[in-house]
C-alpha cells in the first residue's frame, strides 16, 4: 500500500519568522563581538607599548642612555629607480613648511644616530636584521595599534595636507610617539637618572593622535616613517589627548582609535590608559621628568 502523506515542510510565514529571529539574535551578538574585538585590540596595543618600553630599557642597558629621536641631515639614499634623494615633507596646511630627514644609520652611536628611537631600538625588539641592513621597507608589528591599521609598509603619496618624497619606497610606520620632552633630538641622549620626578610619574612613549583619513594612504602628515629622525611622526610634546577624528586639532597631540582613551608607557615600564579629554596640566606634568609636580596618579 502506498503512503501518500506529504513530508512536513515550512510555510513561508514560518521561514520569515525564523529569519526574523536569526536577524534579531545576530543584531544582539554583533555589539558584543565588536566589544570583544575592541578589548582585544586595546590589550594588544598595551602589550606593544610594553615591548617598546622594554626596547628602550635594553638600549639603555647597552649604552647607558635612552635613544634620541635622531635628526640632522645625512647623505642622500637611493630611490627605487637608483637616483639619490633626501626624504622630505612639504606641509601645506597653515604655513607651507618643507622638512628634510636623515635615515637611521646602524654604524652610528646613540649620540650620533640620525634615525629615530624607532630605528635605534630595532635590535632590542627582535628586528636586528632590519637595523643592520637598513630595511626601511619593513613593517614592525609592535609599532602599530591593531585598532588603526596593520604594519604593512606604505608608499608615500601626496594628499590634501602636503607632498612627500619617499623615493618610491614603501616605508614602515608607527602609531606610537616618544615623550619629546625627555627623548630629544640627535646628540641629546639622556640616562634614566635624569628622571627625578619618578619613573612611574613620567611618560616614555604613547599613542599619538592621527587623522583617521591617513591610516593606510601613505601620507606622511604628522606620520613620518620611524626610520627617519626628529619628526612629529615619532615624538610629541602636546598636552591634549584626542580620539581620532577628522579635525586638525590632533596636530602635535596624543590620541587613539580606542573608545575610551589612549595608552601610554611610563619610564618604569608600566602601561596605563588615559581618557580622552584628560586635563592638559596633568599631561604636561607627566611629560616633564624633573619638574617636581605632584600628579597624584596611581
Amino acid at each position: 500500500m502506498i503512503n501518500c502523506r506529504r513530508s512536513p515542510a515550512f510555510t513561508l510565514l514560518e521561514v520569515l519568522v525564523v529569519v526574523g529571529i536569526l536577524a534579531a539574535v545576530i543584531g544582539l551578538l554583533l555589539p558584543a563581538v565588536q566589544k570583544v574585538r575592541a578589548a582585544a585590540a586595546r590589550r594588544a596595543c598595551s602589550d606593544h607599548l610594553r615591548q617598546i618600553s622594554l626596547g628602550f630599557h635594553l638600549h639603555h642597558d647597552a649604552h647607558r642612555v635612552f635613544p634620541s629621536c635622531g635628526g640632522g641631515l645625512g647623505p642622500p639614499i637611493a630611490a627605487t629607480n637608483g637616483t639619490p634623494f633626501t626624504p622630505s615633507t612639504t606641509q601645506i596646511v597653515g604655513q607651507t613648511v618643507t622638512n628634510f630627514y636623515a635615515v637611521g644609520d646602524p654604524s652610528a652611536g646613540p649620540n650620533d644616530q640620525p634615525g629615530s628611537w624607532g630605528f635605534a631600538i630595532l635590535p632590542y625588539v627582535e628586528e636586528t636584521s632590519a637595523f643592520q641592513q637598513r630595511t626601511w621597507a619593513k613593517g614592525v608589528k609592535i609599532y602599530v595599534c591593531p585598532s588603526r591599521r596593520t604594519a604593512t609598509p606604505q608608499i608615500a603619496r601626496d594628499d590634501e595636507f602636503g607632498s612627500y618624497q619617499g623615493g618610491g619606497w614603501a616605508w614602515g610606520k608607527t602609531d606610537y610617539a616618544a615623550n619629546g620632552v625627555l627623548i630629544r633630538g640627535k646628540g641629546m641622549c639622556r640616562p634614566i637618572t635624569v628622571v627625578t620626578d619618578g619613573t612611574s610619574q613620567t611618560l616614555l612613549v604613547g599613542e599619538k593622535a592621527i587623522h583617521p583619513s591617513i591610516y593606510l594612504t601613505g601620507s606622511w602628515f604628522q606620520d613620518e616613517p620611524f626610520f627617519l629622525g626628529l619628526s612629529a611622526g615619532v615624538a610629541r610634546q602636546g598636552t591634549s589627548i584626542f580620539r581620532d577624528a577628522p579635525t586638525l586639532e590632533f596636530i602635535g597631540s596624543w590620541g587613539a582609535a580606542h573608545e575610551d582613551g589612549a595608552n601610554f608607557a611610563f619610564v618604569d615600564g608600566s602601561v596605563r590608559m588615559f581618557r580622552f579629554g584628560t586635563q592638559p596640566q596633568v599631561v604636561q606634568a607627566l611629560l616633564t621628568y624633573a619638574g617636581g609636580e605632584q600628579v597624584g596618579i596611581e
